[in-house]
């Protein structure tokens, strides 16, 4: 048995994955810009606690 397809209903589903890895791509995206803050933002933390840390055995060698 041979089935014909309408190329009008291949286009739909298409159409719908495209925009499924769009948001997908847009997600992901935001996704690493959070993730790169937060790593920013962990790093910030550790190199002021590294100079809070050096500015007080500094004090307590003196």
């Amino acid at each position: 048995m041979v089935m014909m397809l309408d190329w009008d209903d291949m286009a739909a589903p298409e159409a719908a994955l495209e925009s499924e890895i769009g948001r997908r791509t847009a997600e992901d995206a935001a996704g690493a810009s959070i993730a790169a803050e937060a790593g920013l933002w962990r790093c910030r933390r550790r190199r002021r606690e590294d100079r809070a840390q050096t500015c007080c055995s500094t004090k307590l060698a003196a």
